[in-house]
């Protein structure tokens, strides 16, 4: 793109190698050398072109009718620009095609709110009543084994070898750090009903991770999507809140520390851990996501210290090291692999 002037040079010239500023264009009758500065107009000739040539009734006669209100509902005609596959000047972006193709509304997001506010959150404290809090955290550290699972047997995605072997270590580090470092302790571990409801849990938390980065959500900001999917979590939930109430299982809600409990949970590991996780998710994909889930006992480990005065030992350590790499080599693959694919573009 040039001005006029620039391209009037340029075709005195003949050609666009040149210094346009210093070079030469060609010569005058007299033999005498011609420059740009020779031919370029002043601002004072410039300016008394346009009061002679532009007038306002030009600008009216073509501008004033595209912002007249005109009712062309009679008329027949398309609010909507008539696409044509053939131009090769302006094409239907491809990207309004299929599913991004409808209204995004907030519908989509209620197999998320069943599943990452209902079915990753009741069946685990059931399954808490009759099972060990080392069963429960076992099961869940197996989170990013499912979500692998998921992405590589229903939507197709590659498992590579790396990943998997860093899976297998992180998961060899929660073993480590759960079995205190004595591994016959695992050999002791019994599973009953209860684990098959956190196995549940588990299961359902794992199709939340993929799917909220799958499905096509709606473009709000974070904070409404979490109000909108606490409020389908509480209507998918209420009514086996009503089953319990009506079975006499009435919770005593005067006591204080009930309060305090239910406000800790709502904003910890409610607000606070399904804000985060959602951000995470969207930055770094349901793979990498799912790998913070083998971080459960890290955390667990460093905050028995200060609280329940369970100081780390050199188990933990081992363990801790292990859940790292782990951690490292199954998502250092992911990103390599996504620096891989955005390089020949």
């Amino acid at each position: 793109m040039a001005s006029p002037p620039l391209v009037v040079a340029y075709a005195i010239a003949g050609t666009i190698r040149f210094d346009i500023e210093r070079d030469v264009l060609g010569t005058g009758a007299d033999g005498r050398e011609i420059r740009l500065k020779d031919i370029w107009p002043t601002d004072e000739e410039i300016d008394a072109v346009v009061k002679a040539s532009v007038k306002p009734e030009q600008f009216r006669k073509v501008y004033a009718p595209m912002f007249g209100i005109q009712d062309d509902r009679k008329a027949g005609v398309s609010p909507l620009y008539a696409w044509r596959a053939q131009s090769t000047y302006i094409r239907r972006p491809p990207y309004w095609e299929g599913a991004l193709a409808g209204a995004r509304t907030l519908r989509g997001m209620l197999p998320l709110a069943v599943l990452g506010m209902g079915v990753a959150v009741a069946p685990q404290y059931i399954g808490a009543q009759t099972t060990s809090a080392t069963n429960i955290a076992l099961i869940f550290s197996c989170s990013p084994i499912l979500v692998a699972l998921l992405e590589a047997l229903i939507w197709r995605k590659p498992l590579s070898a790396l990943r998997a072997a860093g899976l297998g270590l992180a998961l060899g580090g929660v073993l480590v750090v759960l079995s205190r470092g004595d591994l016959q302790t695992l050999a002791r571990l019994a599973f009953g009903q209860g684990d098959l409801w956190v196995l549940l849990a588990a299961t359902g938390w794992a199709f939340y991770t993929v799917l909220q980065k799958r499905l096509t959500l709606p473009a709000v900001p974070d904070h409404a999507r979490l109000a909108t999917m606490m409020l389908g979590g509480v209507l998918a939930l209420a009514p086996f809140a009503g089953i319990e109430a009506a079975a006499g299982a009435t919770p005593p809600w005067t006591d204080p520390r009930l309060a305090a409990v239910l406000l800790f949970l709502a904003i910890v590991p409610s607000l606070g851990a399904y804000y985060v996780y959602g951000r995470l998710i969207s930055q770094a994909g349901p793979a990498t996501a799912g790998l913070s889930m083998f971080l459960v006992p890290v955390y667990a480990a460093l905050l028995a210290w200060p609280l329940l005065g369970e100081t780390p030992q050199l188990f933990h350590a081992y363990g801790f090291v292990m859940i790292l790499m782990g951690v490292k080599m199954a998502s250092t693959r992911l990103r390599t692999g996504a620096a891989t694919v955005a390089a020949p573009a």
